[in-house]
C-alpha cells in the first residue's frame, strides 16, 4: 500500500520516486531489487521489465549483463528512465516503450523472453488485468522461462494482517486525497499464477509479510 501511494502521489515528479518509495520502504525496495538481479538474472537474457517505472531495476539487470525490454504507460517514468540509460551507458542494452499492459499482445512475440520481470505492478492492475499479464507472460516466455513477481499482499498471521488493517486504513485515507484512487494488495497471487500454467519455484516473504517475491516456471506439461 505504501508503495502504491508513492507511485501515484510522485507521478507528476518522477525525479522524486526512487527517493520517496526508498525512504517509505526503509530501504526494502532496493534490497528486493538486488535480490531479483543477483538470483534470477544472468549475463545474456532477454528480460522483459514489465511497468519498468524509472528504470532503476532495468539499468541494474543490463550491468548484470542482460538485454531488457521495458515498458510503462508513464510518460514522465520513462524520460527519467531514459536518463539513467544514458548514464549507464546502457543505451544499447536496454529499449523503453511507452505501452500499457493491455496491449502487450498486439507488440510483443511469443518465446521472446528468457526472464520476465514485474515489481510493484500488480497492485495497481485490476483482477482481470492481472491474470490477462500473466497469461501474456506465459505467451512471451521462453521455454524453462522465469516469471518474477514481487508485490504487496495481505499477510496470513492474524497478528500481522492486524497491524497490516491498523496501518492500512490511514494510508488509504491518505491515497484518496492526493490521487482520488485507493489503495489495494494483491489477493491470492500464488493461486493466480499456478491456475494460469506456472509452477512456483521460489517464494519469500517479508515486511511482517505484507510483501512477497515469486519466481515461476512453465509447468512441465506445458513445455
Amino acid at each position: 500500500m505504501i508503495s502504491y501511494i508513492i507511485m501515484k502521489a510522485f507521478e507528476s515528479a518522477p525525479q522524486r520516486y526512487d527517493w520517496g518509495l526508498g525512504m517509505l520502504s526503509l530501504g526494502h525496495i532496493n534490497k528486493i531489487r538486488r535480490h531479483i538481479v543477483d538470483n534470477y538474472i544472468s549475463s545474456g537474457n532477454r528480460v522483459l521489465d514489465i511497468g519498468c517505472g524509472t528504470g532503476t531495476l532495468a539499468v541494474m539487470m543490463a550491468i548484470k549483463g542482460a538485454r531488457v525490454d521495458g515498458f510503462d504507460l508513464s510518460k514522465s517514468m520513462l524520460a527519467v528512465a531514459k536518463q539513467k540509460v544514458n548514464s549507464a551507458g546502457m543505451e544499447r542494452n536496454i529499449t523503453l516503450m511507452i505501452l500499457d499492459v493491455a496491449d502487450m499482445e498486439a507488440a510483443l512475440r511469443d518465446k521472446s523472453y528468457d526472464r520476465i520481470v514485474s515489481n510493484l505492478v500488480f497492485s495497481e492492475l485490476s483482477e482481470d488485468e492481472q491474470i490477462y499479464v500473466l497469461q501474456e507472460s506465459k505467451r512471451l516466455l521462453k521455454d524453462q522461462g522465469l516469471l518474477i513477481i514481487g508485490d504487496e499482499i495481505i499477510p496470513q498471521s492474524s497478528f500481522c494482517r492486524w497491524i497490516f488493517r491498523t496501518m492500512r486504513f490511514p494510508l488509504a485515507v491518505l491515497t484518496f486525497l492526493l490521487t482520488q484512487s485507493t489503495t489495494r494488495s494483491v489477493k491470492d497471487l500464488k493461486d493466480k499464477i499456478i491456475k494460469t500454467g506456472f509452477q512456483i519455484v521460489s517464494a519469500d516473504q517479508s515486511l511482517l509479510g505484507s510483501f512477497e517475491l515469486i519466481a515461476a516456471v512453465k509447468k512441465e506439461t506445458d513445455l
